[in-house]
């Protein structure tokens, strides 16, 4: 049964709690096909995590991005903190 692509990337949100999984997403195939994205530490997890090749029938690429993890930077001037994000 094919899900709609919300419902199969909420179901992929699971993955999260993985080892070594660091985000979800979504993005599209060499064929323009929407896809749902699971972002690894290390392209060695793949190979101890048991990610489906496909979830609610759409396919699943996998990406190699590191750790990634939130920073926050403090406005010398005394201003506001402002969060971004690094890899």
């Amino acid at each position: 049964m094919v899900a709609t692509f919300d419902d199969a990337r909420a179901s992929a949100e699971v993955l999260l709690s993985l080892e070594g999984i660091s985000g979800v997403g979504e993005g599209l195939t060499s064929d323009g096909e929407r896809s749902i994205v699971v972002m690894v530490t290390s392209l060695s997890i793949v190979a101890m995590t048991d990610i489906p090749s496909q979830i609610g029938g759409f396919p699943v690429e996998v990406i190699e991005t590191g750790v990634i993890s939130a920073e926050t930077e403090v406005d010398e001037s005394g201003g506001d903190e402002s969060g971004s994000a690094s890899i």
